[in-house]
């Protein structure tokens, strides 16, 4: 998407350096707590399946918001990208909030709930 994006500036005859400066970025979204474990194939329907190691299973940020958000600060040099968003009441919510102020992504209007994150 960032590659589209410049190229649809270098098409029209512009380049980032001579564009005027982007206003403020707002994301109003979803954020997730995925959850990635490994197994050996997949379940039969209705089966249950235990994971292949007792150590398996680790957690990525996602979220289509979330991800929107982190683009967008990354592509707006000199500007700001703010998420709106709920953070859960689980031990994932801090490692969310991290992700997003390292990727200087504004979380100031972010609330939390007393739900897990991404529900």
């Amino acid at each position: 998407a960032a590659a589209a994006a410049a190229s649809a500036l270098l098409v029209a005859g512009n380049s980032p350096s001579r564009c005027e400066p982007s206003k403020p970025i707002l994301v109003v979204g979803s954020l997730n707590a995925d959850i990635i474990i490994e197994i050996d194939r997949f379940p039969k329907q209705g089966e249950t399946l235990g994971t292949r190691k007792s150590d398996t299973g680790y957690m990525v940020p996602g979220g289509k918001g979330a991800n929107q958000a982190v683009a967008a600060a990354r592509l707006a040099k000199g500007s700001s990208a703010q998420f709106i968003c709920q953070f859960g009441n689980d031990s994932h919510a801090p490692t969310l909030e991290k992700v997003l102020v390292d990727n200087n992504v504004d979380i100031s209007a972010c609330g939390h709930s007393e739900s897990p994150s991404g529900q």
